[in-house]
């Protein structure tokens, strides 16, 4: 259990670092390579929630529904790197349909494993964000696209101190345990 656990907390703090640096870029590159940082922020999203949904299928029977997220949300990621051509209004609706999708399901295992484990009530915030960003973007998709860049931006650069504050709360309780170990050695 200690091995995964530091497994998770490093991968937690890793893909977090790496989530706030992309919402800097973006907000510091803006238009230039948007594209690319949007394919790069889905696809890790994406590998990332399929990482930890296969490492929590023993403990959660809802394990399967972060899978499907994770899938779709690298699907997406794939699909900007091999359509980078993706230009305009269109990329406006990819950008919004993605977060909606990520979003439902993200919010919907949440809920699930909240029903089961102690209330994390961030997750299920973390989804529905997700989910208010993607109506927010397709009610006015004329926006404007820097509005979206900081959006896009904003959004990761939460979910990626979600991730840090969390990897913390994790590295702490398996320094407890070890405490607790060693003393009763």
């Amino acid at each position: 259990m200690v091995i995964f656990g530091r497994l998770r907390w490093g991968f937690l703090m890793f893909f977090g670092t790496i989530l706030i640096c992309l919402g800097i870029a973006i907000m510091v590159l803006q238009q230039s390579l948007f594209i690319w940082l949007f394919a790069i922020l889905a696809l890790l999203d994406g590998a990332a929630t399929i990482f930890l949904s296969i490492n929590s299928r023993k403990s959660s029977k809802f394990w399967w529904i972060y899978l499907l997220a994770g899938i779709i949300g690298t699907a997406f990621g794939l699909a900007a790197l091999l359509w980078p051509a993706i230009r305009g209004m269109t990329f406006v609706y990819f950008v919004a349909s993605w977060a909606i999708f990520i979003g439902i399901f993200k919010a919907a295992a949440a809920i699930q494993l909240q029903k089961i484990r102690r209330a994390r009530v961030f997750p299920i915030i973390l989804g529905l964000l997700s989910v208010g960003l993607g109506i927010f973007i397709m009610a006015d998709p004329g926006l404007g696209s820097s509005i979206i860049f900081w959006l896009i931006a904003a959004l990761s650069l939460i979910i990626g101190t979600f991730f840090i504050v969390r990897a913390s709360i994790i590295k702490g309780r398996i320094k407890t345990q070890q405490q607790i170990r060693e003393s009763a050695d």
